[in-house]
């Protein structure tokens, strides 16, 4: 595969030998000034510019996938600590709920025993 950083860099020492060559000659006219400074800007807006897109874009993906690591390996011990008070809270609503139906069933039988003995 290739290694596109070596691609980028021999591509600009090749431009950069070009541009040297180019403007070394004193006598270089204006119509070739004019077609340097074309080609340069157009290097810039059609090529380095879709190269610096692109790396900013792999780059915010691989920045993104670390962070959400990062963030992951942080959070987990609050995770596990905030799932265990949210079970222990479960637990107590139970026994609650558990221990109000114990003291109602418990007063259904003192109101019936109440009502036999008046009864009797």
């Amino acid at each position: 595969p290739l290694n596109y950083c070596e691609v980028i860099r021999t591509l600009c020492e090749v431009l950069s030998l070009i541009y040297s060559k180019l403007l070394a000659r004193s006598a270089v006219s204006r119509s070739g000034h004019k077609a340097i400074t074309k080609f340069d800007t157009w290097m810039k807006t059609k090529l380095f510019a879709k190269i610096v897109e692109h790396i900013s874009m792999v780059s915010k993906k691989v920045l993104e996938g670390e962070f959400e690591l990062i963030s992951r390996n942080l959070l987990a011990p609050y995770k596990q600590h905030l799932k265990e008070m949210e079970e222990k809270i479960e637990k107590e609503k139970i026994e609650k709920m558990k221990e109000k139906q114990a003291q109602e069933d418990n007063n259904k039988l003192n109101e019936e025993k109440v009502g036999k003995s008046q009864v009797v």
